[in-house]
């Protein structure tokens, strides 16, 4: 589980920092990990309440979602415990949005039209929460 978090923190420093325009993002502290991780843990039992999955979409979902997360981490790692610049945060986000959209389409096959947008939804309250911390640390 704290593989998933950690991974989480930096999913979430890579899709928010394209908001931040052209400031440089420090890397994250080890207490500023934790909260991350904590309020991590609990945006995904909100997500999963606000989704209604059912046991069985949930058994789908994880895989995808872990695929999703090891394929981003790979990139990521390439940034380890780097300032990340604006420009990168963009050349970041361009090599992670397929992998997006192809979780996104896989998801699509088994959640129903409602759950696709509550999804969206939850992502995008997600990023401009992130954008607005990040921001707020630059």
């Amino acid at each position: 589980m704290t593989a998933k978090i950690t991974l989480l923190v930096s999913l979430v420093a890579a899709t928010a920092l394209t908001g931040c325009q052209s400031r440089e993002i420090r890397p994250f502290t080890e207490e500023e990990k934790q909260q991350i991780r904590d309020e991590a843990m609990q945006e995904i039992t909100d997500a999963r309440r606000r989704l209604k999955l059912t046991p069985a979409q949930e058994q789908r979902m994880r895989p995808i979602v872990m695929a999703g997360f090891t394929r981003r981490k790979a990139i990521l790692m390439e940034y380890e415990g780097q300032s990340i610049s604006a420009g990168t945060a963009r050349k970041i986000q361009e090599r992670m949005r397929p992998i997006g959209e192809e979780s996104k389409a896989k998801l699509a096959e088994f959640l129903s039209a409602a759950q696709m947008q509550e999804l969206e939804k939850i992502l995008q309250e997600f990023r401009e929460r992130m954008v607005t911390k990040l921001k707020a640390r630059a």
